[in-house]
């Protein structure tokens, strides 16, 4: 991405602040025990940090990080996105952004705003053989949507944009409509107060996440409160700054930043910056990795760009330690041990029960060989029996083990979204809960359990019913196409009536476009309801859908479709789709 400047100097920060609170420069001046010729030199970019401080304590704004931009002394750090493009245009005397997004595999992609010319992004798409095939439209001020009839004209693509601008060149939606371009999944955030309609939309399905914020944040700064200042802020903390801090934000005017960045220097927003100071406390543990595959090593990456020393990653794969441990600056180890001997904290992501009886009871090495001191926190879906054995086995070590049971997908390790179920003595759970709310949305989906073996029978049950509900969905899906029955329509009414959940969401669309790119395997799905199918059998239960669904993804690894996602369980069901093997 291109380096441009910031936005706002740090005298744009207090005038805009100034003008939001509705401060005459009298009033302002006297609240802040300065003079007014004093306020005026400020404003007019005189860099005088006694005066500053003064201002930023009636502002409401960070005193130091005031001071920051006053000294120039902080620019975002370069950020650059595969799938991601910010074109540069010029509007009178202001350089607008705007942004082009893509699917590499299906080469579609959708753009972001028009700024003062669009040609830069049909040039680029033409180039890489990309399809454009949504417009989506942060505000309506005018430096925005320059160009918007000719980009609609030359793609043919549909417009869109947040039925708070009243905008009558492009379809209006409420807050909460979703958009699919390719395998890009984009939310919408409505962030008015700089624009009566604002949206910041959120774009996961790239290596990180991105939110293409209008107007609403820039670099160190944000938009005038054209039309509420307390709104823009209020949305801004509610919208934005509840991302993921490793987010990408792209802006109207000035540089690519993030959430972190942002938290960490934008005057704005002191609250963050006092919370931050605590940081490090929580960061000196050395943290091992077992089991990089894509959920390994994506909560690899997000523990390193939290500022945690990942120190050590193992897995069968030697291939796969070793690229990810030299993307991170890890040591890739050849032996188990070696991994418990280089790390505070063990993270361990592997298949299944036999696996990890095998990562801590192997004769010749194991991760328990001078573990003493260490925790291990096991991440798989095993069956709580092996949970609780390796409690055991840790204790005897003079080590601690918890279970943190994932309820999400690659996605959201990477982007430190993933629900948690932790199970385990409650002391351990409280030592390492601040590495684990790095993985869980700074802990907001982090739930303790109870003992060990709990937080296993709880994500066994999770999966049960989410395979139940995949099947179902599958099966209504491809009944409804048997009888010619419109699918987009279908789901949509699916979504609006008893027939909703989680599933219509996340494998509807993909059952639909037999696009099953795997995120949670259809071996996975089958291994997952036989532990929870054991479960009931323990209790002498009869559970005549779980095991209906066993079955079904039993069969899809017979057939050899074992690899496809869960959704794959379509394949099975639709008409005319998989031609099952002969017996």
């Amino acid at each position: 991405m291109p380096t441009i400047p910031l936005e706002d100097s740090f005298s744009d920060i207090v005038g805009k602040t100034q003008r939001g609170l509705k401060l005459s420069d009298d009033q302002l001046a006297a609240q802040a025990g300065i003079s007014v010729a004093e306020l005026s030199r400020v404003k007019g970019g005189e860099a005088n940090e006694p005066l500053l401080r003064k201002l930023a304590a009636v502002l409401k704004l960070g005193a130091d990080t005031l001071v920051d931009s006053a000294n120039k002394a902080w620019f975002p750090e370069p950020v650059a996105v595969a799938g991601l493009k910010q074109f540069n245009t010029v509007y009178e005397d202001m350089t607008v952004n705007y942004y082009l997004a893509w699917d590499a595999k299906a080469k579609q992609a959708v753009v972001f705003d028009t700024g003062a010319d669009c040609g830069p992004a049909l040039q680029f798409a033409k180039a890489n053989g990309l399809t454009i095939k949504l417009i989506l439209i942060t505000h309506t001020h005018i430096d925005h949507i320059v160009d918007l009839a000719r980009l609609k004209a030359e793609t043919g693509a549909p417009a869109w944009v947040g039925q708070g601008e009243n905008f009558a060149d492009a379809q209006p939606f409420a807050e909460g409509k979703n958009f699919t371009v390719g395998s890009l999944k984009i939310e919408t955030r409505q962030t008015s107060g700089h624009a009566a309609g604002g949206i910041t939309f959120v774009i996961r399905g790239l290596e990180r996440p991105v939110a293409v914020v209008g107007d609403a944040i820039f670099a160190g700064s944000m938009g005038g409160g054209m039309i509420s200042f307390a709104e823009a802020l209020e949305n801004n903390r509610k919208k934005i700054f509840t991302l993921p801090d490793n987010t990408v934000l792209c802006p109207g005017h000035g540089p690519l930043t993030t959430v972190g960045e942002e938290k960490a220097h934008n005057p704005f927003y002191p609250e963050f910056q006092t919370s931050l100071t605590k940081k490090e406390k929580s960061m000196a543990e050395r943290i091992g990795v077992v089991g990089v595959g894509r959920m390994g090593a994506n909560m690899a990456r997000r523990l390193k760009e939290c500022g945690y020393p990942v120190t050590a990653v193992y897995d069968v794969r030697a291939q796969s330690a070793n690229e990810i441990a030299k993307e991170i600056g890890a040591e890739a180890c050849t032996a188990l041990s070696r991994v418990t001997e280089l790390s505070d904290v063990i993270i361990t992501v592997v298949t299944d029960d036999k696996a990890m009886d095998a990562i801590f009871t192997g004769k010749k090495d194991s991760l328990l060989k001078g573990a003493k001191g260490r925790v291990f926190i096991n991440c798989a879906t095993v069956s709580p029996k092996t949970h609780i054995a390796v409690e055991k086995l840790a204790k005897k070590a003079g080590a601690a083990s918890l279970e943190a049971c994932m309820a999400s997908s690659i996605n959201q390790a990477r982007e430190g979204t993933l629900y948690l179920m932790v199970g385990g003595d409650e002391a351990v759970f409280k030592k390492v809960k601040p590495l684990l709310t790095k993985l869980s949305d700074e802990g907001k989906l982090l739930r303790y359990i109870g003992k060990a073996g709990q937080a296993g029978i709880v994500k066994a049950l999770v999966n049960m019913v989410m395979n139940i509900n995949t099947a179902g969905l599958a099966e209504g899906l491809a009944v409804g196409q048997a009888y010619g029955i419109d699918l987009k329509m279908l789901m949509e009414v699916f979504s609006q009536t008893g027939a909703n959940s989680r599933v219509l969401v996340t494998d509807g669309e993909d059952m639909m476009n037999r696009d099953h790119s795997c995120f949670f395997s259809a071996s996975h799905a089958a291994k997952d309801s036989g532990i929870a199918l054991k479960l009931g059998v323990e209790k002498k239960m009869n559970l005549p859908l779980g095991t209906a669904t066993f079955k079904q993804y039993t069969k899809m690894v017979k057939e050899g479709l074992g690899e496809l996602d869960k959704s794959g369980i379509a394949e099975l069901t639709f008409k005319g789709r998989h031609k099952s093997k002969k017996k």
